[in-house]
């Protein structure tokens, strides 16, 4: 059953998530949208700032007209409001996504950056870290997006992994590295940062292993070598 924010807990924030399908929740009820309005939503909730009319209605309906695009707004920002008036903020040439609305895709992945990281290896399956992008949308604004997420999530993991190998949680730090690898196997600063992991445990031979899988990837997808910045690390 799907209802109003007004009717819910006061002051409890709606939470909108992207991540593996589209999702908002206010007080644990689920609001539901038809996909025009869903769409909308999505796009402002990525773009967090506040948008010409216009060009969200090119962006959103790039194959319409501009006054059906304009229309097609129009019509979604209403049954948004119908729905709960605090989702969206608006003026007669902007609109925003109401900034009380909490966004897995942006105010998780903030939270993560302030996670303590010898504990993020035990918690990151619930976390901003896991799912895709609207897996099931084929939005052509949605590939910019997927890729700055993919970009966030691995600079989050790769800067966990530093800090771990500074304080000496070699274990939590591999742990982390291999997942970071994982993501994007053609990635090289996350082996190298799983390589300084396990020459700082004192496993060299692991170390080697992890060169020579980075390495065989590299020549076998892209036809080069390592840089000079892996083989540094085991002077090679």
């Amino acid at each position: 059953m799907s209802i109003g924010i007004s009717e819910t807990v006061p002051g409890l924030r709606p939470r909108l998530r992207l991540l593996n399908g589209f999702d908002l929740q206010q007080g644990g009820h689920h609001l539901v949208l038809r996909p025009a309005s869903e769409r909308l939503l999505a796009f402002l909730a990525l773009a967090d700032k506040s948008i010409e009319r216009a060009t969200v209605a090119y962006r959103l309906w790039p194959d319409k007209p501009e006054g059906r695009a304009i229309a097609n707004l129009r019509s979604a920002l209403w049954r948004i409001r119908q729905l709960a008036a605090d989702l969206i903020e608006a003026t007669t040439t902007h609109i925003r996504l109401h900034p009380a609305v909490w966004v897995d895709a942006r105010d998780g992945l903030a939270e993560l950056k302030h996670h303590d990281p010898e504990t993020l290896c035990d918690e990151v399956e619930g976390m901003a870290l896991q799912g895709e992008l609207l897996p099931d949308w084929y939005d052509d604004w949605l590939l910019t997006e997927r890729e700055r997420l993919r970009q966030l999530r691995l600079h989050a993991l790769e800067e966990a992994v530093r800090v771990l190998i500074d304080r000496d949680r070699l274990s939590a730090a591999i742990d982390l590295g291999l997942r970071a690898v994982a993501m994007e196997p053609l990635r090289e600063s996350s082996h190298r940062l799983v390589i300084r992991a396990h020459l700082c445990e004192g496993n060299r031979a692991e170390a080697i292993r992890q060169y020579q899988a980075c390495a065989h990837l590299l020549q076998e997808e892209l036809g080069v070598p390592p840089s000079t910045q892996m083989t540094a690390l085991l002077a090679l």
